[in-house]
């Protein structure tokens, strides 16, 4: 993509980890997952709804908390409403800010069409209001501004990327979770809404707002001692890579893995390009190397392990190594965590090395409702 875009040159810093894989499938389970590096486990003997708990911890016990004890100032750009720390961010937007925002301003222009409904002559009014259509104005800015999450989200960006000049240069962790290239696709290239819109198009749109933050922080003289981590919480069940690690499955684990709860109707080939998940990042006091692409096999769990590696920060015990490790193995078991869109029969378990290597584990049972304890399973990254 950035190659298509000719803006390769504004990655010089970063590495890319093209093995990088997730560790759980769904954004509810991926995010408290890397934002705190670790995995549920479903303690033998507890409640069962500390799988609840484990969703929340990571606002309080994962990298936010551990960045603001070191004394940086947490600033939070989301689109999903899970996803958001709330007060535990110093500064906190949410598409559902900028949804309101827009909201007022449409109500404008529907309140300017009616003034001018009643002072037009009458030949003139109908043109200016047509009913069901709304009035003129409205009907002209409704897609702007109404325009559902997607543009939510692409306004939220948009605002991550403005604001940066008003942050100090220093001592900032600016996060941001945006819900595009997610579908459905709306957004050409260069982030206009077209009705032409794929999913080509609306991942260039959000490479290009990676290269234009990228940009604004070199303008503002920022870039060079920034830490910057690109990434996606999963991977796509039908665009993801396909090349000659799946091939490293058996067709007795193929079978297994496709007959599994979370997989039924997926199928294994399927599966594997959804654990690809992107992860770049650029350390601190690099920006004219050219962009590194790493074979370490390395996984979302992985990030704050890294950023407290790169920060100088003692690493609390997680799940987790950083990615720039000098002891990073040539290998690695990686776990992954499956589970159905309704979230109620806990996840499946599975595990590769380099997606070479696969295996199924027992089932990680939760259950949010009954207090009794049927089963256990479990498990041995900003």
């Amino acid at each position: 993509m950035i190659e298509e875009l000719g803006t390769k040159d504004d990655f010089d810093g970063f590495t890319f980890f093209p093995k990088n894989s997730i560790n759980y499938n769904r954004t509810k389970d991926s995010i408290p997952s890397f934002m705190s590096g670790t995995f549920y486990k479903y303690p033998p003997g507890e409640d069962p709804s500390s799988i609840g708990k484990w969703r929340k911890q990571w606002k309080t016990t994962g990298l936010l908390e551990a960045l603001k004890k070191a004394g940086y100032t947490t600033h939070t750009y989301t689109g999903i409403a899970y996803v958001s720390p709330g007060e535990k961010s110093d500064f906190l937007l949410t598409s559902r800010d900028i949804r309101n925002q827009k909201q007022k301003i449409y109500l404008m222009y529907q309140f300017i069409d009616l003034w001018l409904m009643r002072v037009a002559p009458d030949f003139a009014r109908p043109y200016i209001y047509s009913g069901k259509d709304g009035g003129i104005l409205s009907q002209k800015n409704r897609r702007s501004l109404l325009g559902g999450s997607r543009l939510e989200s692409l306004t939220l960006a948009r605002e991550f990327i403005k604001t940066e000049h008003l942050r100090p240069a220093h001592g900032q962790y600016v996060y941001g979770y945006f819900i595009i290239p997610h579908g459905p696709w709306v957004f050409d290239s260069s982030c206009n809404l077209s009705e032409d819109a794929n999913r080509w198009s609306q991942s260039l749109c959000v490479t290009q707002l990676m290269s234009e933050f990228i940009n604004e922080l070199k303008r503002l003289g920022r870039y060079h001692d920034s830490i910057i981590i690109l990434q996606s919480d999963h991977g796509d069940y039908v665009y993801g890579p396909s090349d000659s690690a799946h091939d490293g499955m058996t067709e007795d684990i193929k079978a297994k893995i496709g007959k599994t709860d979370s997989m039924k109707g997926k199928g294994a080939t399927k599966f594997n390009k959804r654990t690809y998940a992107l992860l770049n990042i650029k350390p601190p006091d690099i920006s004219d190397a050219p962009l590194i692409v790493s074979g370490r096999q390395t996984q979302l769990a992985d990030i704050p392990a890294t950023v407290y590696d790169m920060l100088n920060l003692k690493q609390p015990k997680k799940s987790g190594m950083s990615v720039f490790s000098k002891d990073f193995p040539d290998d690695r078991e990686i776990h992954v965590f499956s589970s159905k869109a309704d979230y109620k029969t806990g996840f499946d378990h599975f595990s590769h090395t380099s997606r070479k290597k696969w295996k199924v584990y027992p089932k990680v049972l939760f259950n949010q409702k009954s207090k009794k304890v049927t089963a256990s399973g479990g498990a041995a990254k900003k």
